[in-house]
């Protein structure tokens, strides 16, 4: 069974990991595109609002050695609790 993320994108395969997530190649569902994902693994501490401006500031960069920003969005794993 595969893994959708943000009910946009399947996992494909997990590319590599490092200090701060985790990598994914992905197929955007709707534009049948392969994406790369970055799955942060670190808690967030920012707000909502701190993250969408970075994000903003991140999109507009364009060199060949910054990966281009094209999504954003937070998920919100719930963990199962035995009562």
């Amino acid at each position: 069974m595969s893994q959708i993320i943000a009910s946009t994108y399947e996992i494909i395969k997990r590319l590599g990991a490092g200090g701060g997530g985790n990598v994914y190649l992905a197929q955007h569902l709707r534009l049948k595109k392969k994406v790369v994902l970055k799955i942060d693994k670190r808690k967030l501490s920012a707000s909502k609002e701190f993250l969408r401006r970075e994000v903003d500031i991140l999109k507009e960069l364009s060199h060949p050695y910054i990966p281009r920003v094209y999504d954003f969005f937070v998920e919100v794993q719930l963990r199962n609790v035995n009562s």
